[in-house]
């Protein structure tokens, strides 16, 4: 996810907004899953050209955001949380005690939603982002754990 963060209160925001959209395009990325967050907007308040619901008619996907005040930061907390949810694997994995030494691993490249005791082993919830969905499975397989046949997206 690339989160753009613009200046709301610069009078070129538009402009400034389009030379990023241009250079994502040169460098290949514009098809990349974006987030427009439009800072400052605590500074609009003697602005007569833009108001908040001006920025929100023509940027409606974006978040409006003050950094400095921290107005609406938990909102942008739970739409990157959103958009992490959205892409991510959940499953289910059995891990033997031999391969425990994988779980650093594993609770670095998966959010373990619950984790439960065996005699043989760990049962493990995981939530996994999907850029790292397939080379986790990989890894855990290869170490010996089971991966529940039914992998969801969450």
């Amino acid at each position: 996810m690339l989160i753009h963060v613009a200046d709301c209160s610069h009078p070129a925001l538009d402009r400034h907004i389009e030379a990023v959209i241009e250079t994502l395009a040169q460098l290949g990325m514009e098809s990349k899953p974006q987030l427009l967050v439009l800072n400052k907007v605590d500074n609009l308040s003697g602005c007569t050209t833009t108001s908040v619901d001006s920025l929100r008619e023509r940027y409606p996907h974006a978040v409006l955001i003050s950094a400095a005040s921290g107005y609406n930061i938990q909102r942008l907390l739970r739409r990157m949380e959103q958009f992490v949810v959205e892409r991510s694997t959940r499953t289910r994995v059995f891990l033997p005690f031999r391969a425990m030494n994988q779980l650093p691993y594993i609770y670095s490249n998966a959010v373990v939603e619950q984790r439960q005791e065996t005699e043989r082993g760990i049962i493990l919830d995981l939530l996994i982002p999907e850029p790292r969905s397939a080379r986790l499975v990989a890894v855990l397989e290869q170490f010996g754990g089971n991966v529940e046949p039914s992998l969801e997206h969450a």
